[in-house]
């Protein structure tokens, strides 16, 4: 079972008590849902309880007077689009035997229709302006040249859900590159993107996605933030936008860094030599990589 799984306690209660065999009976045709081909079953149970709430997973309570029963909508065919966009959105769903819930309705894994892989797109920056959208789905290829299936939903950027709702393997790869975007948006401490990731593969991430060293946005669902794409391997290669501004400050307003440096020393940022002025700053043009830099030996 996956991490997003949820298993509502008395909505098992009462699938025990329905007939496995009566399942199996086409009952009377519902109305036909969101698609032609997705053939929904209407059939009704009497379960002696009553349906207080019928959202995503149902719930129960018991006592209830016989006259009121639970309404089980089985599925034939495909679910519609709209239903697996909503489960990869990441809400709940039942899980009993080989059913699952949703909205009103219960399905078997055969039910749940495989992402069309050859209509897939690999995200691309363009202008060094990343976007995974919203509602999304795409692949991720890798160095190895495996292709690796991903979306965007309202809860952001992860896997395709019903994917794994199908069977579909735990795709390590895929997660990790998902890790990498998703630090790139929601840390807010000094890592990024996270210390799961080496020199290596950030430079690789960024190569593959098309970003050049500089500013570079990354937008998903109606977010976006931008950050700077450093050279320097010493320490972190990926700044925040407004941690870049603060350290230009300093550099080129305040000089704090420069004191122990005579004025007319020489130093090389990001391959450019720049000379330090009277007051011990820097004149450096904006958006420079001025994390990419060489300290000159302080004299003696």
């Amino acid at each position: 079972m996956t991490a997003n799984t949820y298993i509502n306690i008395q909505t098992m209660d009462i699938l025990n008590q329905i007939d496995r065999e009566r399942l199996s009976k086409p009952g009377k045709q519902g109305n036909n849902v969101h698609k032609a081909q997705n053939l929904f079953y209407t059939d009704t149970y009497t379960s002696g309880f009553n349906i207080t709430d019928k959202f995503q997973c149902i719930t129960y309570q018991k006592e209830a007077s016989k006259k009121d029963c639970l309404k089980i909508n089985i599925v034939k065919g495909f679910i519609s689009w709209e239903i697996v966009d909503k489960l990869n959105e990441g809400p709940w769903y039942c899980v009993k035997g080989d059913l699952m819930g949703f909205d009103g309705f219960y399905f078997k894994k055969e039910s749940i229709p495989p992402i069309n892989q050859k209509n897939l797109m690999e995200v691309k920056a363009e202008n060094n302006v990343i976007s995974f959208g919203m509602h999304k789905y795409f692949k991720y290829v890798s160095k190895d040249g495996k292709e690796h299936y991903m979306q965007s939903g309202r809860a952001g950027f992860g896997a395709v859900l019903t994917e794994y709702m199908r069977g579909v393997v735990y795709d390590k790869q895929a997660y990790h590159y998902m890790d990498f975007w998703n630090d790139m948006m929601n840390i807010t401490g000094p890592d990024l993107p996270g210390r799961n990731f080496e020199y290596e593969e950030v430079e690789d991430y960024m190569e593959e996605a098309g970003i050049k060293p500089g500013f570079f946005t990354v937008k998903m669902k109606e977010e976006s933030r931008t950050l700077f794409y450093s050279q320097n391997k010493i320490s972190r290669m990926i700044e925040k936008k407004e941690d870049y501004d603060h350290e230009y400050d300093v550099i080129t307003q305040k000089g704090r860094f420069f004191h122990d440096y005579e004025p007319g020393t020489v130093f090389k940022i990001n391959g450019n030599e720049y000379t330090l002025k009277e007051d011990y700053t820097l004149d450096i043009p904006y958006g420079e990589d001025i994390f990419n830099i060489e300290y000159p030996k302080i004299p003696q």
